[in-house]
């Protein structure tokens, strides 16, 4: 292989794929190369293919970001619940009557007001 950019040189030994298939395309490894020549570098993209990387790297970094978020909100919501408006105003009704019925077993059974 030439470098495009360097000039760099070497012999490709073995290609390793870590996943993938190249049957569909998605194969992802890397090579194993001898007799290197030279100093491989990264090609130049001038400055629209650095911005449009960065582009894709903030879209993917919010988007990610955006999916960690929900996925905390639904999980905090799954341990605490939001109760529902009629559920408070039910036990605020039932918290009366058991104040009320308080008050009258002790006016019932001769307890004097103090």
């Amino acid at each position: 292989v030439t470098g495009g950019t360097s000039g760099a040189t070497a012999t490709v030994e073995r290609v390793v794929v870590r996943t993938g298939s190249w049957g569909l395309g998605t194969a992802t490894g890397y090579f194993v190369l001898s007799g290197i020549t030279g100093t491989f570098q990264p090609a130049s993209g001038g400055f629209w293919a650095t911005a449009a990387w960065w582009v894709a790297f903030w879209l993917a970094l919010s988007a990610g970001m955006l999916a960690s978020l929900w996925v905390g909100y639904r999980a905090w919501r799954m341990l605490y619940p939001v109760k529902q408006r009629h559920d408070d105003v039910r036990e605020e009704r039932d918290a009366v009557a058991a104040a009320e019925a308080i008050v009258d077993a002790a006016r019932s059974s001769g307890a004097r007001d103090r």
